[in-house]
């Protein structure tokens, strides 16, 4: 029997460099520097990465955005090559590394099928004997003969995630191809990957979902500005980047005390000294228009005032009519108060209304309105929601929840809201992210806003007891 390498990629010192003197102006520019002595260096987007990857393991890639993960992804595919340094791969090789690649807007789901299939290296017996499956795992079978173009980026990525898991594959490659799913599809795309790893297949994977690369890795690689700055076991890498490199290349930062806050395109990560509180979507607003969900991490966001306690940032949605003006102030006491405003543009109707913090799962037990009990064990997802805990109306909070770890301080957490139209919540995530929610929403239903500004959220978090 031949002897079967343990490693399946082995990466060498591999550095990428890209000349910034492509394209007509730039082109141009490069000929003035030239005449005036001047030298353009090239940008590295990778330096002296290097790595292996066992056989059969799933290594989660992190890092800020411009860090280099897509570029190494590419480099480790052989989309591209590397400047310097050698990749090795050991087995057949399938990636998912962008949006509609391998597809062709014009033909249809079924054609696009065959045409992805072809280009992964899928013999045409093996997609026609795999198309009802592929179909059934993208959610697609009523749109088999719809051209791609008349689909979303979320009916994109299933398709190219199903033919993916159906290629003869021994190493895998995803690139934040999960990003645009909802939690229901997200959950079924884990749990594929779940059975891979279990029938061997090495998977590398790349994601700014932090929890999501801990549960589903055996190591995590942190990249930043294209250098390794940490290998090693998922929790270790990913407390490293919350201390480190997401603070640094955050949006804004709030300290008072043992309090800190950071804000990032749209979310709420907070600490209570050396701490993380939050996990995965951390503080989030979501709102649901026509059966679709829009978060606010998905918004583009600018700071239009700071200080050291308080900011005010603007979120520009894609897709929907309306930005989100949030203002997020630290108080005395160890208090976050947190407003939230609605600027419509055009009438929209809006059938949800959410403000959400997860909090760490070590948060166990909650107390609300003179009942107290443990939130439980986390249950496999069945459903687009998660497991509703408790919920009262918002005039008998606060909530509170509390830990069996001493270092994790209590969270209250209030909501200010008419008591007919407004709840707060209990929620526990799925077994993917291991979260517990607070959340305060409006009930259910549907409702159209005119243009205007009107309140979308307003409320506080108080952090342990008053110093």
């Amino acid at each position: 029997m031949p002897h079967m390498p343990s490693n399946a990629l082995v990466l060498d010192s591999v550095s990428k460099l890209y000349s910034e003197s492509g394209g007509r102006r730039l082109l141009l520019a490069s000929a003035f520097d030239l005449l005036r002595g001047r030298h353009r260096p090239p940008r590295r987007a990778l330096d002296g990465v290097s790595f292996t990857v066992p056989r059969g393991a799933t290594l989660g890639i992190i890092g800020a955005n411009g860090s280099g993960k897509s570029t190494l992804l590419r480099v480790i595919s052989g989309v591209t090559v590397p400047t310097t340094g050698t990749v090795v791969r050991q087995g057949r090789l399938v990636g998912l590394l962008e949006l509609g690649a391998g597809f062709d807007d014009r033909l249809s789901t079924r054609d696009n099928i065959f045409l992805n299939g072809a280009l992964i290296g899928m013999r045409r017996d093996v997609v026609t004997k795999s198309m009802d499956s592929i179909l059934d795992f993208a959610e697609l079978r009523d749109f088999v003969d719809a051209p791609l173009h008349t689909f979303s980026s979320g009916m994109v990525v299933r398709l190219g995630f199903a033919v993916a898991m159906h290629a003869e594959a021994d190493i895998l490659l995803f690139d934040e191809v999960l990003a645009v799913g909802d939690l229901a599809f997200q959950a079924k795309c884990f749990r594929a990957i779940e059975r891979c790893r279990t029938e061997g297949k090495t998977i590398v994977f790349v994601s700014h979902d932090l929890y999501a690369v801990r549960n589903v890795s055996d190591s995590v690689l942190l990249l930043h500005k294209g250098r390794v700055e940490a290998q090693g076991s998922p929790p270790e890498v990913i407390q490293r980047y919350w201390s480190t490199v997401l603070c640094e290349d955050s949006l804004a930062i709030l300290e008072s005390g043992p309090l800190r806050v950071v804000f990032e395109n749209g979310q709420l990560t907070l600490w209570h000294g050396r701490k993380p509180l939050t996990k995965g979507f951390a503080g989030y607003t979501s709102v649901r228009n026509f059966v679709r969900w829009h978060e606010s991490d998905k918004a583009t966001w600018s700071i239009s005032s700071r200080s050291d306690t308080r900011i005010v940032a603007v979120g520009k949605y894609r897709g929907l009519p309306a930005t989100q003006e949030w203002l997020v102030e630290i108080k005395p006491g160890n208090f976050l108060a947190w407003e939230v405003w609605m600027n419509v543009h055009q009438e929209v109707r809006f059938e949800r209304e959410q403000a959400s913090f997860m909090f760490c799962e070590a948060y166990d037990c909650f107390s609300a309105a003179g009942h107290s009990g443990s939130m439980g064990q986390f249950r496999r997802m069945v459903s687009d929601d998660w497991q509703e805990i408790y919920s009262i109306g918002s005039e008998r909070g606060p909530v509170e929840l509390s830990s069996s770890d001493p270092e994790l301080p209590v969270i209250r957490f209030a909501s200010a809201g008419p008591a007919d139209t407004h709840l707060l919540r209990l929620v526990n995530s799925d077994d993917n992210f291991r979260g517990r929610l607070v959340q305060a929403l409006r009930k259910p239903g549907s409702e159209s806003k005119s243009p205007g500004r009107y309140l979308f959220f307003t409320g506080t978090l108080k952090i342990g007891d008053a110093t």
